[in-house]
């Protein structure tokens, strides 16, 4: 059964995880909030809300996929959600792991998904990243309370030529936090290839039906690109 609020409203964990993660400011905000959600990110979190998003990530890069492979690189991968749909599909591709929580690389290091996890704070020095990836994917690192679109242009220059991105972007905070503008600069200057958009929910129909009701509508456009060479 759900919990209730005093007004008799029901709610559960998974909504309360979604809402605390938007209200997020600093990442400091982010490291200590998920720290206290690590161990059960993925029960209460990505199953009590049926979260769909990353699957559709996972399936928006196979269409997309760099011929002859080469190693991807996983923005805010807490506990591994896209890398164990490509894993289930393509077993031997190398993937890397990046997020700001210690915690939440743990639980992923666990699943043996990643050759390399790295705990960086992408609003600051990007540098101990590798520059030679061929693609860099993520779902819900580029949302609400979290990263805006300076920290998604400095991981392209850090990348360079010839790198693919298929990233996620809370449709919401897209148009409020300047993404389309910032992909269009960059695509007018030939840094990258013009964006193509995939819209995706976010959440499925296995949640609750409160969470349902509150978050059925939450979409994602996954931005496709290349850094031209």
């Amino acid at each position: 059964m759900p919990n209730h609020k005093a007004n008799g409203q029901p709610h559960d964990k998974g909504t309360d995880i979604l809402e605390g993660a938007y209200a997020l400011h600093t990442p400091e905000d982010n490291r200590v909030y998920y720290a206290r959600l690590a161990a059960a990110y993925d029960t209460d979190f990505a199953e009590g809300l049926g979260y769909v998003y990353p699957a559709a990530v996972a399936n928006a890069f196979f269409e997309i996929a760099p011929a002859g492979g080469g190693r991807l690189c996983d923005i805010g991968c807490g506990t591994g959600l896209v890398a164990a749909h490509i894993k289930a599909r393509h077993p031997d591709i190398v993937i890397d792991g990046v997020d700001i929580s210690a915690e939440m690389l743990a639980a992923a290091r666990q699943k043996g998904l990643y050759q390399n996890l790295y705990e960086v704070d992408l609003t600051a020095d990007i540098s101990q990243l590798p520059a030679d990836y061929a693609a860099v994917i993520s779902a819900g690192t580029f949302t609400h309370g979290h990263l805006g679109p300076a920290p998604l242009e400095r991981l392209i220059m850090h990348c360079g030529r010839g790198t693919v991105f298929c990233i996620g972007v809370n449709q919401d905070h897209y148009q409020q936090y300047g993404f389309a503008l910032c992909l269009a600069e960059l695509a007018g200057k030939n840094v990258i290839t013009t964006p193509d958009f995939v819209e995706t929910n976010i959440y499925g129909q296995t949640a609750s039906a409160h969470s349902a009701a509150r978050h059925s509508g939450d979409l994602a456009l996954i931005c496709r690109f290349r850094v031209c060479d």
